[in-house]
């Protein structure tokens, strides 16, 4: 069988007592991402699977057993103990198929700008932080004024606590495209630090002129009434958008 897991924390995975997996670094990534191929033994066999977390801000996992290609095996389970034999067991990591597939055909087709952000993409969700940051920037130098990819990378250096990539980006994204959604937001958001909330207030009608009148739009003026002082203004305008 293959045991395949994700998982948000640090991970550690013991069949039989014989540990098959360990990943000390906390993630936070989508299930099959940690596969193990493997026999179980007849009768019962132990999983143990200790998770810890120390940035990730969560702390689970998800565990599939399935055949090789991915299709999940139906086996009778019990969370209270039973006897089993400690042995060691023999195992092979594998790696995601799907992220096997797309490198293969990324380096194939290297000017497949779709493919190398699908597989950037999938590295992300595995939260393969560096491999998603490469291949954003191999596409962002065939493509360097693109905004989409720009802001997929603003993703990564988030997540990397990156905080020089993420101020250059957003000053590049002030300057460049200013009517960017994600620009708009960020000139509101300076212009309410300021205290410049006619400005604010302007960017606020253009983000609704182009985005609608949402619950974040909502959510800003009632914050910009309260922040003028005018809280009886700020209530009603909560009563009309609940």
């Amino acid at each position: 069988v293959q045991l395949r897991f994700g998982v948000s924390g640090s991970i550690k995975v013991y069949v039989n007592d014989h540990e098959v997996i360990s990943e000390e670094e906390d993630a936070n990534n989508d299930y099959d991402n940690y596969n193990v191929k493997l026999k179980l033994s007849s009768g019962w066999n132990r999983i143990l699977v200790k998770v810890g977390e120390h940035e990730a801000n969560s702390c689970n996992f998800l565990m599939r057993i399935t055949d090789d290609n991915g299709n999940p095996i139906s086996l009778e389970s019990k969370a209270e103990p039973q006897t089993y034999t400690k042995k060691k067991v023999d195992y092979t990591a594998v790696r995601p198929e799907h992220i096997v597939y797309l490198e293969q055909v990324y380096e194939k087709n290297p000017d497949n700008l779709l493919i190398g952000y699908v597989l950037s993409e999938a590295y992300l969700a595995a939260d393969k932080k560096y491999l998603t940051r490469k291949t954003l920037n191999q596409i962002e130098k065939k493509v360097p004024n693109s905004a989409f990819v720009k802001s997929q990378l603003l993703e990564v250096y988030n997540r990397e606590d990156n905080e020089t990539g993420v101020n250059k980006l957003i000053e590049w994204f002030k300057v460049n495209e200013p009517s960017n959604g994600l620009s708009l937001n960020l000139l509101y958001e300076e212009a309410v630090e300021q205290k410049k909330y006619e400005t604010a207030d302007s960017i606020l009608d253009i983000i609704e002129r182009k985005y609608g009148t949402n619950v974040d739009v909502y959510s800003k003026k009632v914050s910009l009434l309260f922040d003028r002082g005018k809280q009886k203004e700020a209530l009603e305008l909560i009563e009309e958008g609940y």
